[in-house]
């Protein structure tokens, strides 16, 4: 079942977070969970940028971070 959100908040239910077309112009997010599937209007990147924020970083300083440990 696809359920539309406004916001989602990256749990350990969540499977996957993938890019979806919303039109010509839009991306959005399609969440899949184990039980449930979300569509959000917001691009995987500003989900998973807010996910980092919720923890005290960002999605950038996570990928310095990788780029460093290499």
């Amino acid at each position: 079942m696809t359920l539309l959100k406004k916001e989602y908040e990256i749990t350990p239910f969540t499977l996957a977070v993938i890019p979806e077309r919303i039109d010509d112009i839009r991306t959005g997010t399609r969440v899949l969970e184990e039980h449930n599937q979300y569509v959000l209007r917001y691009s995987p990147r500003k989900i998973m940028d807010n996910a980092c924020k919720f923890f005290g970083s960002s999605l950038r300083g996570l990928k310095v971070m990788v780029v460093i440990k290499i």
